[in-house]
């Protein structure tokens, strides 16, 4: 294999997607590597490092919602599916990506007022005094998540 062959598999196997560029672009990269390969990998392989190499939530959603495999799909529908959940994504605006991990503060002496004040806001909904019905467990909720009495 020549230093040129290498390279070129050494490029195709670290491809990954980025959000910055996208699936076009990421899918364009995966095409122009593999045309530079020795030889050009089977269908099927392509198609699994297409969608091995996506976030695992747009493989999920594709897979899950989409019927997408490599398997049985088009690669044209696998790259139009991919861009239609990333457009998607971009139309919901930022914080409607993958969960991120909370962040856990360990409660010093130095940050007392931090941690009193996270704990004011994480205690448990109260019951008001006196409250009956199907609405006394939800004193203190944002009135929009109150349901509305039955009569």
């Amino acid at each position: 294999m020549t230093a040129t062959s290498q390279q070129a598999v050494h490029k195709y196997v670290q491809i990954r997607f980025s959000r910055e560029t996208g699936v076009h672009a990421f899918y364009r990269e995966l095409l122009l590597w593999a045309g530079r390969l020795a030889q050009y990998p089977d269908l099927y392989s392509f198609k699994r490092r297409l969608l091995n190499r996506l976030l695992t939530e747009y493989r999920n959603h594709l897979t899950l919602y989409q019927g997408i495999s490599a398997e049985h799909s088009l690669i044209d529908d696998i790259v139009h599916q991919a861009r239609q959940y990333e457009k998607i994504l971009a139309t919901m605006g930022p914080g409607h990506g993958p969960p991120s991990s909370p962040t856990i503060t360990t409660c010093r002496p130095e940050n007392r007022a931090e941690c009193s004040a996270q704990r004011s806001h994480t205690q448990p909904l109260r019951v008001q005094a006196g409250g009956t019905g199907a609405n006394s467990s939800l004193a203190g909720q944002h009135p929009a998540q109150n349901p509305p009495p039955r009569e």
